[in-house]
């Protein structure tokens, strides 16, 4: 278990420079808690208070408060009174100023401000540039073929996926990795007709990963792989209704046959 929750640390915590202007990156996981905890703070501090600014919206919410009034200590929550502020479930510890989310979302992605004053007024701010991702599902891979000339075929890949945010993709030939500029869900191909590929689709975010094989076979024919089939089912047409007329011919000369022989006896004779 604690092993599970270092490597989780590991993860959510990807740590950039930190000072005045610039911001801690935290990556988090879907459902997954996230700690927003500030490092290197003074340890005479008279007030701090936690402001969120998600990235769908450009208000500030504050969310906590905390102050140190002559030796009294009150701390207050405020989360909601912004007018169109997420409601989240947030823990905030008073020891050192951490704020948990407990279930992240992405939509709790944003902008979030540690603000604290000393006694002497000063204010500085430790920020925190989160960004909360679903997990990647498997990719949906899609193949379409055209016949080319000398036993050669274009093959169309398609891949995507419906949950994962903002997401890479990288095509693979085998384990080859396909060089192609840009982040494509498209993949243009030339194979061999006869040949075996493998193609996977592998899309990744930040937080996980997932990817999808096809193994291609005989998706494409050529032209003289279509007109030898086409001569072949026209051979085995011919061959069935030449014996269904045949089988026909000869019911009707038998049934010819038995009436004749019936028409021998004397009570067939005007």
């Amino acid at each position: 278990m604690l092993g599970q929750v270092l490597a989780f640390t590991l993860l959510l915590l990807t740590k950039g420079h930190q000072g005045q202007g610039s911001a801690d990156h935290v990556v988090g996981i879907s459902g997954e808690p996230v700690w927003l905890r500030p490092t290197s703070l003074q340890t005479n501090i008279y007030s701090a208070k936690w402001k969120i600014q998600p990235y769908s919206n450009s208000s500030n919410c504050f969310t906590w408060s905390w102050s140190n009034n002559s030796g009294r200590i009150e701390v207050r929550e405020t989360l909601g009174q912004t007018p169109n502020c997420f409601n989240k479930s947030l823990n905030f510890t008073n020891k050192d100023f951490t704020l948990l989310i407990k279930a992240a979302q992405p939509q709790d992605s944003g902008l979030y401000i540690l603000e604290f004053t000393t006694p002497s007024g000063k204010v500085q701010e430790h920020k925190f540039q989160v960004s909360i991702f679903d997990r990647v599902e498997k990719p949906n891979l899609v193949e379409k073929w055209k016949v080319l000339d000398g036993g050669i075929c274009q093959v169309t890949l398609s891949c995507s996926v419906t949950r994962g945010g903002d997401v890479s993709y990288a095509w693979y030939r085998g384990s080859n990795l396909i060089q192609i500029p840009g982040n494509q869900t498209e993949l243009v191909d030339k194979v061999d007709v006869n040949g075996l590929h493998l193609y996977t689709c592998n899309v990744s975010n930040p937080v996980s990963w997932a990817s999808h094989s096809l193994q291609l076979t005989q998706g494409c024919q050529s032209d003289q792989d279509f007109t030898f089939l086409f001569i072949l089912v026209s051979i085995m047409i011919l061959l069935v209704a030449l014996f269904l007329g045949t089988l026909t011919c000869f019911y009707v000369w038998r049934r010819k046959r038995k009436q004749s022989r019936k028409c021998r006896v004397p009570r067939c004779v005007a």
